[in-house]
């Protein structure tokens, strides 16, 4: 379970910052104040100031999904998994990622549930018609997950060849790395 939670919080966090710095989703200057105290309280390492004005950045744009994704990632690093669970429940999205992450969350904390909703989730990405580059990598978490170390590594290899990018290549061999360090068994430790 080790290597699958920490591939999903390494995704996650990548994407989500991506999307919740972006100016364009920063948009009443009311908001930014707080979501500028919560950046600076999270580099700090002041915890209840940092949820404090997220919080706050939340109340005064609910539509933005930037902050309710960085009020996530900060649940996640203070090991609130059920405040995260719960924020995700309320999130309502049809995102297989998000779906993925509130599924490896559960698994975290041993919900009975979390291995169908694992299962729904590595569905969604072998139905999908064209895997892109920014689902791939759950889906190759997902397939060694289900199907074993030797089919995710296959995977990887034919991945390299269709995502020719200098990022890509070094995502994949990261997580080529992560499944040749972490088997089967340990990753339930």
């Amino acid at each position: 379970m080790k290597f699958l939670y920490l591939l999903a919080i390494i995704i996650s966090a990548a994407g989500c910052r991506n999307k919740s710095d972006s100016p364009k989703l920063i948009q009443q200057k009311d908001c930014i104040m707080f979501y500028d105290e919560f950046k600076n309280a999270k580099t700090k390492k002041q915890k209840d100031t940092a949820l404090n004005a997220i919080n706050e950045a939340i109340r005064c744009d609910p539509n933005n999904k930037g902050f309710t994704s960085a009020k996530l990632r900060l649940l996640i690093e203070l090991n609130e998994y059920k405040s995260a669970i719960d924020l995700i429940e309320n999130y309502k999205s049809d995102d297989t990622s998000i779906n993925m992450l509130h599924a490896v969350i559960k698994l975290k904390i041993n919900a009975p549930e979390s291995i169908d909703l694992l299962q729904k989730c590595y569905n969604q990405y072998n139905n999908e018609k064209e895997i892109t580059k920014n689902n791939i990598m759950y889906k190759i978490a997902l397939t060694n997950f289900f199907d074993g170390k030797e089919k995710a590594l296959k995977e990887i290899q034919i991945s390299k060849k269709t995502f020719i990018t200098t990022d890509m290549k070094f995502n994949l061999e990261s997580i080529e790395e992560l499944i040749n360090k972490y088997d089967k068994e340990k990753r339930f430790v």
